[in-house]
């Protein structure tokens, strides 16, 4: 497979995240970072060396394995800069973070794109809630 031939890119735009999960890769069983792990944000012009690298992109998934979508310091600059390449978005949350007003904005930006946000609701009973 080419470059040329590439229709789905996902991307971790950060390794930030505000929960503690116990099987998270992020942590040590829900105490403390994984040694090693670098605490960062993709950086915007990087995003778009590889999206401009991609010209049969058609699906762009924001899904983190070792952060939240949402944490990300350029979140909305992401999907903005991703809705120029590609024809459907999907993102990947535990929705613990944002408030109304900003997940209002996001349904904005996202109202003329074919688009999924799907929460994945992590953690045993009673914790989600802390976040």
């Amino acid at each position: 497979m080419t470059l040329d031939e590439i229709e789905w890119l996902q991307v971790e735009n950060t390794t930030k995240c505000n929960a503690w999960c116990p099987g998270c890769a992020r942590n040590q069983n829900g105490h403390g970072l994984t040694p090693g792990l670098v605490v960062e944000d993709l950086h915007i012009d990087r995003f778009k060396q590889i999206l401009d690298s991609l010209p049969s992109i058609k699906t762009v998934q924001f899904c983190g394995t070792f952060g939240d979508t949402m944490a990300a310091t350029q979140v909305i600059d992401h999907i903005m800069l991703a809705k120029q390449y590609a024809k459907k978005l999907q993102i990947h949350t535990h929705g613990g973070l944002r408030n109304v007003k900003w997940w209002k904005q996001l349904a904005n930006i996202l109202q003329d794109i074919d688009h999924d946000v799907w929460f994945g609701l992590d953690g045993l009973a009673g914790v989600h809630e802390i976040y």
